[in-house]
């Protein structure tokens, strides 16, 4: 039987601009859970605000959004230093001593196939990991994106009216304080922990009861 044994690092980046060409992020969050239990996995939570190389390029409307000033971000460690730290800090749940990209933690979160990642990815070009111009950090196969999974789940629910975080935190009962902390990674890193093993769960408890 198939079974995962890589570790899942939900994490979550928050940016200064909307354009992932260009956008640098101002903070980042991740959280690690645990494949057989799907429990948070001890020592396996990341946060740090991030210095943009280009300060320029921060947009006041994100700082909006992302409910942090101008002094915060220009007062925090360099870009460089948090990427490194990241780095030191995924390679430690890697499985089978690490030995090829298959043994990496599988990347998840809400909506990072189409942003998150992309940064990521560009990131790990400018800093490492990387081989053949491709990034290494990441497993080389799996991500789970729960804006992904939510259309999967609810695409024929009339009662559900968007896939987004907020409105997610809504649906399940996560309370208004939730809500008004929507746009901040270790809020959204806890929440998007804990709808993603709302999922996994009710899956596998569904998956062995159904026969295709």
């Amino acid at each position: 039987m198939a079974r995962n044994r890589n570790y899942l690092i939900v994490y979550d980046l928050e940016t200064g601009h909307l354009d992932t060409n260009i956008a640098e992020p101002i903070e980042i969050c991740a959280q690690v859970i645990n494949p057989e239990s799907l429990e948070k996995e001890p020592n396996g939570y990341f946060y740090s605000l991030i210095k943009p190389t280009k300060m320029e390029l921060v947009q006041d409307e994100a700082l909006a959004v992302n409910k942090k000033t101008r002094e915060q971000i220009e007062q925090a460690p360099e870009q460089s230093v948090v990427w490194n730290s990241f780095v030191k800090f995924v390679e430690k749940f890697k499985i089978d001593g690490g030995k090829s990209q298959w043994s990496n933690p599988i990347f998840s979160g809400h909506n990072i196939i189409n942003y998150d990642n992309l940064i990521m990815n560009r990131l790990a070009l400018q800093y490492g990991p990387k081989k053949d111009g491709k990034s290494t950090l990441m497993h080389p196969l799996y991500c789970l994106d729960t804006l992904a999974i939510s259309f999967l789940f609810f695409e024929n629910n009339k009662e559900v009216a968007k896939h987004n975080l907020p409105y997610l935190r809504e649906y399940f009962g996560m309370g208004m304080d939730k809500v008004l902390a929507a746009h901040e990674a270790a809020s959204d890193v806890e929440d998007t922990t804990a709808i993603l093993v709302k999922y996994l769960r009710l899956f596998r408890n569904i998956s062995p009861k159904v026969q295709f």
